[in-house]
Formats: C-alpha cells, sequence, structure tokens
C-alpha cells in the first residue's frame, strides 16, 4: 500500500513542476494491462480537460505507445518547457500503484523496457533538442499480462495524476482571465 504523505509529496512535486508549455507523454503498451498506463492517463486527460481547456494555458497530450522516439520531433516542435512521460516499470521494488519521480539523469540506459527504445534514450533526446525540463512519472505496475485491463492501484494512481494536471491546468487558466491583455498585468474584478 502507498504511504499516503508519501503520496501527497509526490504530487506536490509534480504539481510545481508543470510549468509554461506542457507536454504529456504517455508511454506503454496499452495489450499489457498496466504497462498501458501512460497512453491511459492521456486517454483520460484527453476526455476530461476536451471540454474545459483552452489556449490560455499550453498543454499537449501526446499517446507514444511503444514508440516514443518517433514522437521526439513532433514534441520538440511544441517548444515545451515541460515533458512529463507517463510510463510504468521505472518504479521497480515498489508496490503495485505506487509512483514516483524519476529524473533522466537516474534512468539507465540498458533498462529492461516493453518499448523499442529505452525510456532513459527518449528521454535523454527530448532534454538535449528541446532544452525542456524532462522527467517521469513512473507507475509501479501490478500486472502485465496480455489482454488485461488495468489493475485497481494503477488505475487510482492515474485518477490521482489527472486530478493533478487538471488543477494546474485550472489554476494557470484562472491567471490567465485575471490579466488585462492590453497591459499584461493583473487586472482588479470589481
Amino acid at each position: 500500500m502507498t504511504d499516503p504523505p508519501k503520496e501527497a509529496h509526490l504530487l506536490t512535486a509534480l504539481r510545481r513542476r508543470l510549468r509554461g508549455t506542457v507536454v504529456v507523454a504517455g508511454v506503454g503498451n496499452v495489450l499489457r494491462a498496466d504497462d498501458g498506463a501512460g497512453p491511459r492517463l492521456v486517454e483520460m486527460l484527453q476526455e476530461s480537460l476536451h471540454a474545459h481547456t483552452n489556449s490560455t494555458y499550453p498543454i499537449h497530450l501526446i499517446n507514444c505507445g511503444t514508440t516514443p522516439e518517433n514522437y521526439i520531433g513532433r514534441i520538440c516542435r511544441l517548444q515545451p518547457d515541460t515533458v512529463l512521460v507517463v510510463d510504468s516499470g521505472a518504479a521497480e521494488g515498489s508496490v503495485p500503484g505506487e509512483m514516483r519521480i524519476v529524473e533522466t539523469e537516474e534512468l539507465s540506459e540498458r533498462a529492461f523496457s516493453t518499448h523499442e527504445l529505452s525510456p532513459a534514450l527518449f528521454m535523454r533526446r527530448l532534454k538535449e533538442e528541446s532544452g525542456a525540463d524532462v522527467f517521469m512519472a513512473a507507475v509501479q505496475p501490478g500486472t502485465r499480462a496480455l489482454g488485461e485491463s488495468l489493475s485497481d492501484p494503477v488505475s487510482q494512481m492515474l485518477a490521482k495524476l489527472c486530478n493533478v494536471i487538471e488543477d494546474v491546468i485550472r489554476l494557470k487558466q484562472r491567471r490567465a482571465t485575471c490579466r488585462s491583455p492590453a497591459s499584461g498585468f493583473p487586472s482588479l474584478r470589481l
């Protein structure tokens, strides 16, 4: 079971890291249960933000599937300030559904992966080519069985991640609507 104070600290840290133009890159295989956590989060965000998002806070949601290297150019053209890669497996040793933030430098290029290119190489190339803050929200899988759906612990963590990202977007939108277009300074609303 995930330690609630630790989880709250991680979600707060994640909230602070999502700055400027954000790309959420979901990586994984949706046919292999919890390995599809990244793409599933992208789907959840697309569904929940569709009616609520406008251009005041740029966020780009990309389902990279099992070939994230095919999206490096596309992501870099978006000129992101932050790239959040969501994947399962890099949190090895923890309990299913537990999340940890993994820095690019922490990942081994030889680590086991269900993807064509290791997450380490993908994230390093993104960082080098875009200059963005690139990091991973790694969710520990419970199962990677073929044809299974997401496990309950992973589904619950994805719902929490989705809420954090939605909160950041709403906060940025509120701040943007309080700015006067002419001056760029906050305006008073009476």
